[in-house]
């Protein structure tokens, strides 16, 4: 953000008071609307960042409803640890698979160990199937 001024310096607090909460109102503005992800009786509520399993709020960890939020937006699609890695926690990734690994265990014996299947030598897959 660049500011110039002109005139005399009693308004320039006035003006940069005015220039940033005009930059707040179009960062707000620019949050995507998310939808909410239905799979049989799993539900998953983005904006309220809650994961519903047969209407029962199941309590998720911040990394654990990312992954499998991500990975349920995406369903089927393979990614390995590093796009997993990567695409929730938002940092390069640095050879350590303990982090989404641990998270993807967890899902798992929260909402059942068929919703996120390994591919082996590969990486993990979102699929909705519980059996």
């Amino acid at each position: 953000m660049i500011l110039t001024f002109s005139g005399k310096e009693e308004h320039v607090i006035e003006k940069i008071l005015t220039a940033l909460a005009e930059d707040a109102v179009s960062q707000i503005a620019e949050i995507p609307a998310q939808k909410d992800l239905c799979f049989g009786d799993l539900t998953i509520l983005p904006a309220q960042r809650i994961v519903l399993l047969n209407g029962v709020e199941i309590p998720l960890t911040t990394r654990e409803f990312d992954v499998l939020h991500f990975m349920a937006s995406h369903p089927g699609q393979v990614f390995t640890m590093k796009q997993l890695y990567e695409c929730t926690i938002h940092e390069p990734y640095y050879e350590t698979f303990h982090t989404i690994r641990s998270a993807i265990y967890r899902i798992r014996k929260k909402i059942g160990a068929n919703c996120i299947q390994n591919i082996y030598g590969y990486g993990y897959k979102f699929d909705w199937n519980p059996t």
